[in-house]
């Protein structure tokens, strides 16, 4: 087996409750496990950006300079992804969506530097009230479309997004549905 350097880049992450940061947080426990040396990017809600080892992960957590519906939006963070890729030579950078910004940076930097960037599409980005809805579109059909292409593969947990969404359809060929696992050993009663 071939030992990688993975930069995962996710919006939030754990402990932070939610399906994307849960989802990302047991990949990339999977991939150490595996021997794969684990970076996370990340935003927080604290006041401060800091650094963190959880459970062996190495994680930097930066401050967002302002949220917009739940994107964090960060000023510099292509300057900052750009030197933590420079710094640590990574061999692949996964990126979680649906929240926008963190990944599509990722996608843009992952192209300055030449490596390859997996997308995993955890579902469509689409909002419920009409004015942020019409933001979400804007962004669907630009930056999204964007990050779409520049991925080597994009990978979905979800049925219907592989199936059903008007935004994958055109990226069937580096498309890949891979269902979540489940630990049967949180589950035995036994």
């Amino acid at each position: 087996m071939i030992k990688m350097n993975v930069l995962i880049i996710s919006p939030y992450f754990y402990p932070k409750k939610g399906g994307l940061e849960n989802y990302s947080y047991n990949i990339a426990k999977i991939l150490l496990e595996k021997g794969h040396d684990i970076t996370v990017l990340c935003s927080d809600h604290e006041k401060e950006s800091k650094k963190e080892i959880v459970d062996r992960i190495r994680i930097i957590r930066l401050k967002p300079d302002f949220i917009l519906s739940n994107t964090p939006i960060r000023f510099n963070l292509f300057f900052t992804m750009s030197k933590l890729v420079r710094e640590n030579n990574f061999d692949l950078i996964n990126a979680h969506t649906p929240v926008p910004f963190y990944a599509d940076v990722a996608a843009i930097v992952s192209k300055r530097y030449s490596i390859p960037f997996v997308l995993t599409y955890h579902n469509d980005n689409i909002k419920t009230t009409f004015a942020i809805n019409i933001i979400a579109n804007v962004y669907n059909y630009s930056f999204n479309l964007a990050t779409l292409k520049l991925s080597k593969f994009i990978i979905t947990p979800s049925p219907y997004c592989y199936n059903e969404s008007k935004f994958l359809k055109k990226f069937k060929n580096k498309l890949r549905w891979i269902p979540p696992g489940v630990d049967i050993n949180k589950y035995d009663i036994g």
